[in-house]
């Protein structure tokens, strides 16, 4: 009988494991803002994979350019917070944002950047066709 719990509570535990595994290793591109969250996750977990996801794979990106991107991003930025600063739909399958984000480098500066990311609807995801950046400067 004693077996049999420990058995069982071994199982749970690995049935959790794999559920808390799946949900943390995936990403939501159902909506434009939740594939915002989902770009800025995947760049938390240094996630290549999750990344390259969050992308359009015919827009402004090859799939070079973006490993490139990836690895150079999580060897030498933190993003300390981001943020939407404006929204506009352009179609209903094409919207921009204006994002703001708090970087800080590997040797401690933190920089401010502005960007324009337009994103469009593919199937029933939403990823980056492409990027412009606005401003970036060093804070204080």
């Amino acid at each position: 009988m004693i077996e049999i719990c420990i058995k069982n509570k071994l199982l749970r535990i690995l049935i959790l494991s794999f559920f808390v595994y799946g949900c943390s290793s995936s990403i939501d591109l159902s909506t434009p803002e939740k594939s915002v969250e989902s770009f800025y996750y995947a760049v938390s977990k240094k996630d290549d994979k999750l990344y390259a996801k969050c992308f359009y794979e015919h827009g402004e990106f090859t799939t070079n350019q973006l490993r490139l991107a990836a690895q150079h991003i999580f060897a030498h930025y933190k993003t300390l917070r981001y943020k939407i600063l404006e929204k506009e739909n352009v179609r209903p399958d094409e919207v921009r944002f204006t994002l703001e984000e708090v970087l800080e480098r590997d040797n401690r500066l933190k920089l401010v950047s502005t960007s324009i990311v337009t994103y469009i609807k593919v199937g029933k995801e939403w990823k980056i066709l492409n990027s412009k950046s606005i401003e970036f400067k060093k804070i204080e």
